[in-house]
C-alpha cells in the first residue's frame, strides 16, 4: 500500500484531478468511457489510509507548493486542457507526462464527482427534445416558405375566430361578407387595379362626366360594402350619345366575374332568373362547349419543349410558372432563328460570296411560318405581364430588344405602342394611333391607308403623341429605341446588305402588314353608339385552333376589359361572364379566327360570318339573317368627326 501511495505521489501534478471548490480529492475511477456509473464509489476516509513515509510526505508537500505557486491546474477530457492563471508564466514545466499516463487517462470520466451532475442530466433529458423539436420546426418552416415562393398556390381562406356576443359590432363585422370584402386585402391575384383610365387626357380640374363615369362607376367597380350595383345599373347600360364626349376606357362597364368553377350568377344587380333569360340555351351551350375545348386544348405556342428535368428549374425563373410556354418559345427562337441569322451574315460575306436571294427568301418563309404568330403573341403577353422575376430584370429585355428586330419589330417599341398607346387609348381615334374608327372597315383601300400610316408614319406619330401628352420619359424612350433600331439597320447593311435585306428590312414590311391586319380584324366591328365599350369595340373567337397557338387571344373582349388577366384564365372567365356579354350585346364567333373574319368582311362574305356567329343571347336569337347582317354592317362604318 505504501508503494502504491508513493507511485501516485511521483506522477506529474497534471494527472491529478483537483476539486476547484477545495473539497477532499477523490481518486479518479478508471472505467470505460461508455460505461454508465449508476452510483459513485464512496472515497475512503483519510484515517483508513496508511500514513506515507517521510520521503513521500516531503514529495507531496513539494507538489502542493508548486501547484499553489502556479495557481493553475489541468483536466483531462479526452486530452489535456490547461487553464492558466495570472502568473501562469512562472508556472514550473509540468506539462510533460509519460505516455502510460496518457493511456491511463483515456478511460477517466471527466465529469465524475461534479456537483449537481444528476440534476444537470435530468434537465438535459427534458430540454434537449424540445430544442431538437424547435430546430426541426424551424427547418420545416424554411422549407415551406421556399415551396410557397417556388410554387405559388391559391391563397388560403381567411379563418375568422368566433366573437362573443358581448361585442355586437365586432361580431357583425366578422360575420359580414361585404365588410370583409371592403377592409380585408384581397390576394394579389384578385386585387383590383386602381381605376384611373376613365379620365380624359384633356380634362381640367373637374373631369368630364365625373358623376356617372366617376363617382357611380367607382362605386360599381370597387363595390364598398356591396353598395353601388343598383344605383349604377342604369348608368352601365345607358347608351352613349355618339356626339357626346367619350372616355378613353369606360371602366364602369367592367364587371367582376366569379372565379372559375363558380356559378355564373350576374354581378350587376340583376337577379339570377333575369340573367338566365338573357341567354338562348342551345346556342349558349354550344358556345360554352367551344370555350371548354379551348381550356382543355394542349398548348401549341412552341415547337418543342426542353427536357422535363429542366422544367422545374426554368419555372423558378418566372414570375408566374404558367408562362413556361412563352419561355419555351423564346428558347426555340434562340436555338434556331438566331444561329440561322448568324449563318446568313457571316457565312456569306458580301465581298466574296454574296447571299443568294432565294436562300434569304427561304429563311424568311421558314422562320415566319414556324414562329411569326407564336413569337408576336408571346411578346404580346410578356409585355402585359412581366415574364421573369424582378431580380432577373435583364432577361425581360431579351425578347423586346434583341429578338424582336428579327421579326420586324423595332427594339423596345412594342410596349410603348401597344400597351401604353393602344390599350390606354382603347381604339379611340386621336389617342390610339392604331385606331380603326376613322376608316370604312370593309374597304381594302381603307386598310392600305391604315397600314401605310402605321408603317411610314408610326416613327413620328408615337413620339409626337408622347410630346402632346407631356410624357417625357416615354418620349425619351421612344426616340432612343428608334435611334437604336435605325443604327442597327445601318450597321447590318454595311456589314452584309443582302443578309440585312432578308433579316431586317423585308421582315419589317411583312410584320407591319400582318400586325395591322390583325388589329384591323380584331377591331373591325365597333358599335358607333358605344365605341368606348370594351364589349362593343371588339369581339370573341371561341373553339378555334388559333387559341391554342396564341395564348387564348381569341377572347379579346376580356383582354380589353383587363389586360392583366392571365391568358390561361381567359376561357374560364368568359364562361363565368357570358350573361354580361349578352347584356352588352357582345359578338362571339365559333370556329373561325380574327384573320378569317377580317378577310370575310373584306370579301363581303356575310353568309359565312353568320354561320359562325353565335346567337347565344335571346336578342341575337330573335334576329333573322337580314337583321344580323344589318347589325354587322352598322358596326363597320367610320365615325364622323374622327
Amino acid at each position: 500500500m505504501a508503494t502504491s501511495v508513493a507511485r501516485r505521489a511521483a506522477l506529474p501534478a497534471g494527472t491529478t484531478m483537483l476539486r476547484a471548490w477545495g473539497a477532499t480529492m477523490a481518486p479518479p475511477r478508471l472505467c470505460s468511457w461508455n460505461e454508465r456509473v449508476e452510483a459513485p464509489i464512496a472515497p475512503p476516509s483519510p484515517a483508513s489510509l496508511p500514513q506515507p513515509s517521510a520521503e513521500v510526505a516531503e514529495a507531496l508537500e513539494a507538489v502542493a507548493a508548486r501547484q499553489k505557486a502556479s495557481k493553475s491546474f489541468q483536466m483531462h477530457i479526452g486530452g489535456a486542457l490547461h487553464i492558466p492563471t495570472k502568473n501562469a508564466q512562472e508556472r514550473p514545466q509540468m506539462d510533460q507526462q509519460p505516455a502510460q499516463g496518457q493511456q491511463a487517462a483515456v478511460g477517466i470520466d471527466p465529469f465524475e464527482g461534479m456537483p449537481f451532475r444528476a440534476f444537470a442530466e435530468r434537465m438535459g433529458e427534458k430540454i434537449m427534445p424540445s430544442l431538437k423539436a424547435a430546430r426541426e420546426a424551424e427547418r420545416e418552416a424554411k422549407l415551406a416558405s421556399f415551396r410557397r415562393r417556388a410554387y405559388p398556390q391559391e391563397a388560403p381562406e381567411v379563418v375568422i375566430p368566433p366573437v362573443p356576443h358581448v361585442l355586437p359590432f365586432t361580431r357583425w363585422a366578422a360575420s359580414s361578407g361585404s365588410f370583409r370584402s371592403t377592409f380585408i386585402a384581397d390576394p394579389p391575384k384578385e386585387r383590383k387595379k386602381a381605376r384611373m383610365s376613365w379620365y380624359h387626357p384633356d380634362d381640367t380640374m373637374v373631369p368630364r362626366d365625373w358623376f356617372r363615369n366617376g363617382l357611380l362607376a367607382d362605386l360599381k367597380y370597387y363595390s364598398p360594402f356591396g353598395l353601388g350595383a343598383a344605383c349604377v345599373l342604369r348608368a352601365a347600360t345607358h347608351r352613349v350619345d355618339p356626339g357626346a364626349a367619350r372616355t378613353t376606357t369606360p371602366a364602369h362597364l367592367v364587371a367582376t366575374a366569379p372565379a372559375a368553377g363558380e356559378a355564373s350568377a350576374p354581378r350587376m344587380g340583376m337577379q339570377r332568373g333575369h340573367a338566365a333569360s338573357l341567354l338562348h340555351a342551345p346556342e349558349a351551350k354550344r358556345l360554352l362547349n367551344a370555350c371548354a375545348a379551348d381550356a382543355a386544348a394542349a398548348r401549341a405556342e412552341f415547337l418543342w419543349a426542353p427536357p422535363a428535368a429542366l422544367h422545374k428549374s426554368l419555372a423558378g425563373l418566372l414570375e408566374d410558372p404558367r408562362d413556361l410556354p412563352i419561355l419555351f418559345l423564346y428558347l426555340n427562337v434562340l436555338l434556331s432563328t438566331a444561329p440561322a441569322v448568324a449563318a446568313l451574315f457571316w457565312g456569306f460575306p458580301a465581298a466574296t460570296r454574296p447571299l443568294p436571294h432565294f436562300l434569304g427568301a427561304t429563311y424568311l418563309v421558314a422562320n415566319y411560318v414556324a414562329y411569326l404568330g407564336r413569337f408576336m403573341l408571346s411578346l404580346h403577353y410578356s409585355q402585359h405581364r412581366r415574364l421573369f422575376k424582378r431580380g432577373l430584370w435583364p432577361l425581360n429585355l431579351l425578347a423586346p430588344v434583341l429578338l424582336a428586330p428579327l421579326f420586324g419589330v423595332p427594339s423596345g417599341m412594342y410596349h410603348i405602342h401597344h400597351c401604353l398607346m393602344h390599350h390606354c387609348g382603347n381604339n379611340q381615334a386621336g389617342v390610339d394611333g392604331s385606331s380603326t374608327e376613322r376608316y370604312q372597315r370593309d374597304s381594302f383601300l381603307a386598310f392600305l391607308r391604315y397600314w401605310l400610316r402605321f408603317a411610314l408614319g408610326g416613327w413620328l406619330e408615337t413620339p409626337l403623341r408622347c410630346l402632346r401628352y407631356r410624357r417625357w420619359r416615354l418620349l425619351l424612350a421612344s426616340v432612343a429605341c428608334e435611334a437604336a433600331y435605325f443604327g442597327l439597320m445601318v450597321a447590318a447593311w454595311r456589314a452584309n446588305p443582302r443578309a440585312a435585306l432578308w433579316v431586317l428590312l423585308v421582315p419589317y414590311a411583312v410584320t407591319s402588314l400582318a400586325l395591322m391586319f390583325g388589329n384591323w380584324s380584331q377591331h373591325v366591328f365597333v358599335d358607333p353608339q358605344q365605341p368606348g365599350n370594351p364589349y362593343r369595340l371588339t369581339y370573341n373567337c371561341a373553339g378555334v385552333g388559333d387559341n391554342a397557338r396564341s395564348y387564348n387571344d381569341g377572347y379579346h373582349v376580356l383582354h380589353h376589359l383587363n389586360s392583366q388577366l392571365h391568358w390561361s384564365e381567359l376561357p374560364a372567365r368568359f364562361a363565368a361572364t357570358l350573361e354580361q356579354h349578352a347584356a352588352h350585346d357582345a359578338l362571339c364567333f365559333v370556329g373561325i379566327s380574327f384573320f378569317e373574319i377580317g378577310a370575310a368582311v373584306m370579301a363581303g362574305k356575310y353568309a359565312f360570318l353568320l354561320r359562325h356567329l353565335s346567337r347565344y343571347s335571346t336578342r341575337l336569337a330573335a334576329m333573322d339573317d337580314a337583321q344580323l347582317t344589318a347589325l354587322l354592317k352598322s358596326r363597320l362604318a367610320p365615325f364622323k368627326g374622327c
